[in-house]
């Protein structure tokens, strides 16, 4: 729970009522609807580079599909390396 006090002395409070105030794209609602229906994080790669750390987990998306099978990693995992 927030502290109204706290709230209120950070300046995050007026800040965020322009926020609202101004509103957002159609792009970036986009992007923040799919962030959050797949669970993902959604800012700068610093930001989210900071969260992964955090989270210990992976917060970007993937390519979808399997590994191509050209890549080193999905040889390794098949067993099929030249070592």
């Amino acid at each position: 729970m927030i502290d109204e006090w706290e709230w209120g002395e950070s300046g995050l409070q007026s800040g965020w009522a322009e926020t609202l105030r101004a509103g957002t794209s159609a792009e970036s609602d986009d992007a923040l609807r799919q962030a959050t229906a797949n669970g993902l994080a959604l800012g700068d790669d610093s930001f989210v580079d900071s969260l992964e750390q955090s989270a210990g987990r992976r917060l970007r998306a993937r390519r979808r599909g399997r590994p191509r099978l050209g890549s080193k990693a999905s040889a390794a995992a098949a067993g099929t390396g030249n070592s």
